[in-house]
């Protein structure tokens, strides 16, 4: 009994589409909410804080600060919901999508804000929907390993 439940055991944890979606929605709600973030600690915190002095040397990485600190607070929320939901390894999903999408917020930043939305929303859901099926995989390290070199890949895409 034991020996033919080993073989029909299939190497990727079921997932269905409808979870999948799920997931990408959501990654599209943290997209959203990165970019609403990213308004509120560059223009009201950072920048009112770091800027006081225009000739201030930190002025100028008051942008940075507000993507790392809304990175930050993104992905706990995400862990959180895609923990509560129960999807399978959150932490891998939201740690690849921070690695393949790290300084995105800086990218699209000098675009006008509705592009900017439309831009993080998209990519939130497609980030977290291709980390999400590839975190199926059995295997942890395999899964690791290929969720980062995914990342890497995208990262330098995204960089070039």
């Amino acid at each position: 009994m034991n020996e033919t439940a080993s073989e029909t055991r299939s190497n990727l944890v079921p997932m269905t589409w409808r979870e999948l979606a799920r997931i990408g929605a959501i990654g599209a709600v943290i997209g959203a909410l990165s970019v609403g973030l990213y308004v509120l600690f560059h223009t009201y915190i950072f920048q009112a804080v770091l800027c006081r002095d225009q000739a201030n040397a930190v002025c100028g990485q008051a942008a940075t600060y507000a993507a790392i600190t809304t990175a930050f607070i993104a992905s706990f929320v995400a862990v959180v919901v895609l923990a509560h939901i129960r999807v399978y390894r959150p932490l891998l999903i939201i740690l690849a999508a921070i690695l393949a999408l790290w300084g995105i917020q800086l990218i699209v930043a000098v675009l006008p804000w509705y592009w900017a939305l439309a831009g993080m929303i998209a990519v939130g859901a497609l980030a977290y929907s291709l980390f999400a099926w590839i975190a199926r995989i059995r295997s942890f390290i395999l899964s690791a390993v290929v969720a980062i070199v995914i990342a890497v890949i995208v990262r330098c895409i995204i960089v070039l």
